[in-house]
């Protein structure tokens, strides 16, 4: 009967054991500051910038997993996507026309913590001079595809050293 109870409470005890074994889930929050007065807010609906931020927030947030369980927050202060946004054609449609001199740029803060610890904060002004002649692996029909190459540069440089190995593709 003993047995019976040691098996039954190690059973129990076995899914704890896997969390505990697992590393902590990282986060990352993502806070667009005064986003009405970003460099593109006038070239947008309301509705445009919104799905343009959440993508870049979505972006940032699928970074998480590779930092180890520590957690980064991140206030982006000031945003400029590549290119201008020009009237075009007979009908004067809006059209974002891409020229090397019109670079992204994106401003932020972070805070990188771990336990609720701060482990490094700091500030960041990106740009991508060369975004035009660069490798991109988005596809060419993603509307922030600049920005994505130039926030996956920054973040691998920034955090290299909490970054946990990308696992091989088998």
């Amino acid at each position: 009967m003993l047995s019976r109870i040691a098996v039954a409470a190690g059973v129990m005890l076995m899914p704890l054991a896997l969390l505990v074994s697992q590393p902590a889930h990282a986060e990352v929050t993502v806070r667009f500051i005064e986003a009405e007065k970003f460099v593109d807010a006038q070239d947008f609906s309301r509705h445009n910038r919104d799905d343009v931020l959440l993508a870049l927030q979505t972006h940032l947030e699928a970074l998480a997993p590779r930092l180890a369980g520590k957690n980064l927050s991140i206030e982006v202060t000031q945003l400029d996507l590549a290119g201008t946004v020009e009237p075009y054609g007979r009908w004067m449609e809006m059209l974002r026309v891409l020229r090397p001199i019109t670079s992204p740029s994106i401003e932020l803060r972070y805070v990188l913590s771990e336990g609720g610890k701060t482990l490094r904060s700091g500030q960041a002004a990106l740009r991508d001079f060369n975004y035009l002649s660069s490798q991109n692996r988005y596809p060419s029909g993603d509307p922030i595809r600049y920005e994505r190459r130039m926030l996956d540069l920054w973040f691998a440089e920034e955090f290299r050293a909490e970054l946990v190995p990308a696992k091989p593709a088998s």
